[in-house]
């Protein structure tokens, strides 16, 4: 693919790649469903959303854009909880970071991620989160035809060695339509994609 590792839509953050410094402040976000996102991506969200409605399937967005601060207080809130239970400061940021990343290390931060289920799953689960969804047709359509629109699934059942997170079945990332549909065709994930646009 004749596509570079700093393209804007391409940008890698995870447990080992921090939010690039002043990156939020480089980017326009757009609401759209209750939640913000970056603005480049809000056509493609929204013919994914009607493609998905025209095959029968009502999604819901459950969630965006998360600021760092946004995501520090959830971090924080976290920890607090399970030291109430009794666990030290150690073993409650572990407990933690296996459901909500570090803050900064969060791909929620760059607007570009994207957690989707069906309104129908959203309203009668008290945690629509859960590896299950795939059991939905709303997901199994979503996991087929999201690069269409640029989207992958970004944490695959298989991948949790590459990616570093167990796997979601809810959560989307855009990557841009070319990006998607090779990473698609080919089953990689996002950081096997990268080193081999490097390579």
């Amino acid at each position: 693919p004749e596509f570079k590792t700093s393209d804007w839509n391409l940008v890698l953050v995870n447990g080992s790649h921090p939010l690039p410094e002043q990156y939020e402040r480089q980017v326009e976000y757009q609401e759209v469903d209750g939640e913000l996102m970056d603005a480049r991506i809000v056509e493609d969200y929204l013919a994914m959303k009607a493609a998905a409605e025209e095959a029968g399937h009502q999604l819901y967005l459950g969630s965006a854009y998360r600021s760092v601060e946004h995501q520090q207080f959830n971090y924080d809130w976290n920890v607090e909880f399970y030291m109430e239970q009794g666990m030290t400061e150690a073993e409650a940021q572990a407990k933690t970071e296996e459901l909500i990343a570090k803050p900064g290390y969060s791909e929620h931060h760059t607007g570009l991620a994207l957690d989707i289920v069906d309104e129908q799953w959203f309203t009668t689960h008290d945690n629509p989160y859960m590896a299950e969804y795939d059991q939905q047709a709303s997901q199994q359509w979503l996991a087929e035809h999201a690069a269409e629109y640029g989207f992958i699934l970004r944490y695959p059942k298989d991948k949790t060695s590459e990616t570093g997170i167990a796997y979601e079945s809810w959560h989307f990332r855009y990557v841009g339509v070319e990006n998607a549909t090779y990473i698609y065709e080919h089953q990689l994930s996002l950081e096997e994609y990268l080193k081999l646009l490097e390579s």
